[in-house]
């Protein structure tokens, strides 16, 4: 082992030095022992964990995060999870989803999404930031989720989705809130930030709706200290899910080099413009499918010159790496005549 590899196993023996002094759990004593109604449980590992992290110095999403998404999909069963910066970023961002442009039946400002009264406010906030309206429904008393016998009355003819927390951990009955999407073409989002793990029919929430979301907040289930995360099954809205959280970056942009979970090269943010084609996805998770976008039109033979020449010359001012951008951006105005001549946005070619 080098010297480095000898440091940081100092260091490391230092830190369970530590936690047994300093973060033991005294013994419990009846009528003394303050009891907390929840909050972080860790010891040692945890405590090397973040060290570890801290000694890398690799300040966003690494190798840490690849794993927690990877084993927390295991877990739930489910093919796709978006780790967020909280539980209520999670809750945006999968509202926000629902009204990408990507989608064919998207979400549209004026649409109206059922919720139940109460809530979490960050669970009500995103319907309102996407201009859609909350359409409040009274909670059951006991379990203080939305009370399912009253959907019919919240239905309308702009009713569009549902969001459903399953509040305190308590699941809803969700056999019955399935039917009623399905029988009304109704998005589900599932809001299991208070109940992780727990199940309805031996089946997780948050795996019956389109998306989900959960907290990670230390007096949830499981605690980053802060954080969340989007779930979900189809592969289109978690790529969208995925653009939202990074800034409008594609896959395969993200931080740590790589795509969705670390796979893939990543390109140049060049290359991930939306002015891209359409392309219809049989299994949308949504009845009559939607639509999803192509690789970007800056692509083939062109993409690889761009991208060769800046893996070979990087700065801007090489002349090839000048050469490819000028190819790269005339093989993207190809599919722009049709916009030059009217105002406003462009639409996908």
């Amino acid at each position: 082992m080098d010297e480095l590899g000898n440091l940081r196993e100092e260091i490391f023996a230092k830190i369970k030095e530590y936690y047994l002094r300093a973060h033991t759990p005294k013994p419990f004593v009846p009528g003394e022992t303050r009891l907390h109604y929840g909050g972080r449980v860790f010891d040692e590992r945890e405590m090397l964990a973040m060290v570890d992290a801290v000694l890398e110095f690799w300040l966003t999403a690494g190798r840490y995060t690849r794993e927690f998404e990877e084993r927390l999909s295991k877990f739930l069963g489910v093919r796709e999870v978006i780790p967020v910066n909280s539980g209520s970023s999670a809750n945006l961002v999968a509202v926000t989803t629902l009204c990408s442009p990507q989608l064919q039946d998207r979400l549209q400002p004026g649409d109206e999404v059922i919720t139940p009264a109460t809530t979490f406010p960050t669970t009500l906030a995103p319907i309102v930031q996407n201009r859609l309206v909350p359409v409040l429904m009274d909670c059951e008393l006991g379990t203080y989720n939305l009370q399912v016998n009253d959907l019919e009355r919240a239905l309308s003819q702009k009713t569009r989705a549902i969001f459903l927390p399953h509040t305190l951990g308590n699941p809803a009955p969700m056999d019955r809130v399935v039917e009623f999407a399905r029988e009304h073409r109704l998005y589900l989002i599932e809001d299991t930030c208070d109940a992780l793990g727990s199940t309805y029919s031996e089946q997780m929430v948050g795996t019956f709706g389109q998306l989900a979301t959960v907290s990670f907040y230390p007096a949830h289930h499981i605690t980053t200290g802060e954080g969340g995360a989007v779930y979900t099954n189809n592969l289109l809205l978690a790529r969208i899910a995925r653009t939202l959280r990074d800034w409008g970056r594609g896959d395969g942009c993200n931080s740590d080099g790589g795509g969705p979970r670390g796979r893939g090269p990543r390109r140049s943010l060049l290359l991930h413009r939306n002015w891209l084609q359409p392309e219809t996805h049989g299994n949308s998770g949504r009845p009559g499918g939607c639509s999803a976008w192509k690789t970007p039109i800056v692509c083939g033979s062109a993409q690889a010159q761009f991208q060769a020449s800046v893996r070979r010359d990087g700065p801007a001012r090489r002349p090839s790496y000048s050469a490819a951008l000028a190819s790269a951006i005339r093989s993207l105005l190809v599919c722009l005549p049709a916009h030059r001549a009217r105002p406003g946005p462009l639409q996908p070619c």
